[in-house]
Parts: C-alpha cells; sequence; structure tokens
C-alpha cells in the first residue's frame, strides 16, 4: 500500500495583523450600532432627536430638523392673540428658504397671501379677540442639503431655524 502523507499549507502567522484584523472587525460592528441607533434616535427621519422648537418674541416654531428630498416636512407656527392686529394675524416666511420647498399645503388656509422684505406673507384672521394662530405649512423639499430659514409675525424678531435635507 502506498503512504498517504498529510500536506499541510506552511503560512506564518502574524500576531499583529491578527490584532489589527479584531480592532477593525470591532469598530465596524461599533459604527454599524452607531447608524442603527442615530436612526432610531431620529437622526435620518423621525425620532426624537428630529423635532425641535424654537420660538422668538412673538413666534414658536416646531419643526423637522431633517428631511428627504420629495417627502413631506411641516412646519407648525403658533403665534398668541396679542400679536394679532385688526383680529388678522399675518406670519412671514423668509423666501430664500421657500426657494428650496414646493408649498404643498396651509392649514387653516390663509386670508391673503402676498410678498414683502424677502419673505411669503401669509394673513390670518382669528376667530376671536383670545384665539392663538395655530398654522401648519406643508412642505415638500426640492432640494438637498442644508437650508435656513426664518419665520416671523408681524414685524417682530424672526425665530431662525435650519433643515437638512437627505437625498
Amino acid at each position: 500500500m502506498e503512504q498517504q502523507q498529510a500536506h499541510e499549507l506552511e503560512l506564518e502567522e502574524s500576531p499583529r495583523f491578527a490584532q489589527r484584523e479584531a480592532l477593525a472587525e470591532r469598530l465596524g460592528w461599533l459604527v454599524m450600532a452607531a447608524v442603527v441607533v442615530a436612526a432610531a434616535l431620529g437622526l435620518f427621519a423621525n425620532g426624537p432627536l428630529s423635532h425641535r422648537t424654537v420660538a422668538s418674541d412673538e413666534v414658536s416654531l416646531r419643526y423637522q430638523r431633517f428631511g428627504r428630498s420629495q417627502g413631506r416636512t411641516t412646519l407648525e407656527v403658533e403665534a398668541p392673540a396679542g400679536a394679532a392686529i385688526d383680529g388678522k394675524i399675518e406670519v412671514w416666511v423668509a423666501q430664500q428658504f421657500l426657494e428650496s420647498y414646493e408649498v404643498e399645503e396651509v392649514r387653516p388656509e390663509p386670508e391673503a397671501t402676498s410678498t414683502s422684505n424677502g419673505g411669503v406673507v401669509f394673513s390670518f384672521a382669528l376667530d376671536g379677540d383670545d384665539t392663538a394662530l395655530k398654522a401648519t405649512l406643508t412642505l415638500r423639499p426640492e432640494q438637498t442639503g442644508r437650508h435656513r430659514g426664518a419665520v416671523a409675525v408681524a414685524s417682530g424678531r424672526p425665530a431662525t431655524f435650519t433643515q437638512f435635507v437627505y437625498p
């Protein structure tokens, strides 16, 4: 009978390479876990980190910090009844911001819309003297990237905000 000989491939092992490979694998798992946690918190869409509220003298604005191109996003504007002039509240939104968005809907529907001081003015009629305004602008981003905006009531100081739109 022929004698069978076991042939083993002789490879040099490098402990330093093995350590680097193990470190790279751990870092890869950490990065994947960080992306999952960030997504769950709302860094890429809806979640606790995705909504923010900013305010100035007479206006409060709640918005989504992160949006998707061609997805819907909202600006929720609140103004106290004291900001009304002759039973109307005028909300000014910076034109520079609106140039990157399509305004799909404004609720409640404004009585009038005009342009003034580099922005669009939505004029809302109030039901009574003690009624605060709660208006929602539904927008569709048309450009990706970082967009800076501002919202104000009448001639008050604007509330500024930034929204990042993912592709």
